[in-house]
């Protein structure tokens, strides 16, 4: 749901809770939450990177058992040839 989409005591009601939490951000315990969820998320982004990253490989070498031209592959994946033909080997 968008925020301008919230009804207006909802809103009012997340702008003071906001406004509060910005005047104890000084706070060494909301400071470390706020660090860690970052971290956390970091964390998070960094795995789904790397498993996506192994899906495409694992799509690359399927692609290439059936055959499919590697320029295709190339164009399609974004890797290059070089990336493609070490994958080819394994």
């Amino acid at each position: 749901i968008k925020y301008d989409k919230w009804a207006p005591d909802i809103r009012e009601r997340y702008m003071m809770d906001a406004e509060e939490l910005y005047h104890h951000w000084d706070c060494p315990a909301t400071k470390a939450l706020y660090e860690a969820e970052d971290k956390g998320r970091a964390e998070g982004i960094a795995v789904g990177e790397a498993r996506g990253r192994e899906e495409k490989r694992e799509m690359v070498r399927q692609l290439l058992r059936n055959n499919v031209d590697m320029n295709v592959i190339a164009i399609s994946s974004g890797l290059s040839i070089e990336e493609i033909e070490s994958l080819k080997a394994h």
